[in-house]
């Protein structure tokens, strides 16, 4: 069942909780909410019945914890705060993709992280033209180009792949492309 909390920044994020033990917040990519990731869910569901409690949520700017405008990583990291807070005040932080530097940040931010589980990390420190990308993504954003924005978003994903997140919504009010 979903469970809302409110972060410092004032959102609204909406969770599923299991389980009662030591804590794992699950931090997921760009692309993901639990409406569609249902591998996150299993995985917490089994984590739950072995001793821990489980949170999955949905990131600030879509599906259950939706709102207008820019998420920044303060956003992202008082969701995760509020949200370990709410799991028993100490968490291990799974994060994937996208997710794993949100993860990676709140450990170093000194947020309350016990440990960091991390699968598909976007960390390439020999990657070029970083700047420029984002630079471009936050150009489509600003000028409204949900769908130009997840095809720059989303270039070297298989075409399948794409295609399925362009069809699919975030909730009744936002769909994938809301975020970066």
């Amino acid at each position: 069942m979903t469970e809302h909390v409110t972060t410092s920044r004032g959102d609204t994020v909406g969770f599923d909780r299991r389980g009662e033990g030591p804590a794992v917040v699950f931090v997921a990519g760009a692309g993901p909410f639990r409406a569609i990731d249902p591998q996150t869910t299993e995985t917490a569901e089994l984590l739950a019945g072995r001793g821990f409690t489980t949170v999955v949520h949905d990131r600030v700017g879509r599906a259950d914890s939706f709102r207008e405008g820019r998420v920044d990583l303060a956003d992202e990291l008082a969701a995760v705060r509020a949200l370990i807070d709410v799991a028993g005040a100490r968490a291990t932080l799974c994060g994937h993709s996208s997710g794993c530097a949100i993860a990676l940040r709140a450990g170093v931010d000194g947020l309350p992280v016990d440990r960091l589980v991390l699968f598909e990390a976007p960390i390439d420190p020999a990657a070029t033209g970083v700047p420029e990308w984002t630079a471009q993504l936050y150009r489509l954003l600003d000028a409204g180009d949900r769908a130009g924005a997840v095809s720059h978003y989303m270039k070297d994903i298989p075409l399948e792949v794409l295609d399925g997140l362009r069809t699919r919504r975030c909730g009744s009010r936002s769909s994938p492309t809301r975020r970066a």
